[in-house]
């Protein structure tokens, strides 16, 4: 009898554990350079206003030239949804199953401040023709990986409002 309940107990400590997931579109567009590359990025907690936003910066730089000059535009994308636990400076939002799923972390530097995403946590850069907006996913199921980023550009060949329709199941916004 000892043996069999060991056996169970066993299979419950090794089973997989379906990891948690979000995704949250921005609401916000942005119309910026059609050709135009990503420059620069990070994601910002206003502690003010208790919300993240993902700082996109894009340039003209790989087609400036003597008739269009380099140029370069700013955008903020507000991720809402997300809300600060003052006591581990972690950011979290609620997952699939209201589960709570960590998206970074605040940590200090001697400049001050920082957002670090989490493990499994990529904002995706979704352009088309210039158009822009920012989705933020997170997968607890990803381990810690060093070389693997938590930013990725994706050039689309479907509009935007088409596009997060049939990733979300509904509403673009």
């Amino acid at each position: 009898m000892k043996t069999s309940w060991l056996c169970v107990l066993l299979f419950f400590a090794v089973a997989p554990v379906r990891g948690a997931t979000v995704k949250i579109a921005s609401p916000d567009r942005a119309k910026t350079f059609a050709d135009g590359d990503v420059v620069e990025h990070s994601l910002v907690w206003n502690s003010k206003d208790r919300a993240l936003s993902a700082y996109i910066r894009f340039s003209n730089y790989l087609y400036a030239n003597q008739d269009e000059p380099a140029a370069a535009e700013s955008f903020i994308f507000q991720l809402r949804g997300v809300t600060l636990d003052p006591k581990t400076h972690e950011l979290y939002a609620g997952g699939e199953h209201g589960e709570r799923v960590v998206v970074a972390t605040i940590r200090k530097h001697f400049l001050g401040h920082y957002v670090q995403p989490a493990a499994g946590t990529v904002v995706l850069i979704l352009k088309h023709s210039g158009e822009v907006t920012a989705i933020l996913t997170v997968d607890n199921n990803q381990k810690p990986c060093g070389m693997c980023g938590h930013w990725l550009v994706r050039e689309s060949g479907v509009s935007l409002e088409n596009f997060i329709r049939s990733w979300f199941g509904g509403s673009a916004n």
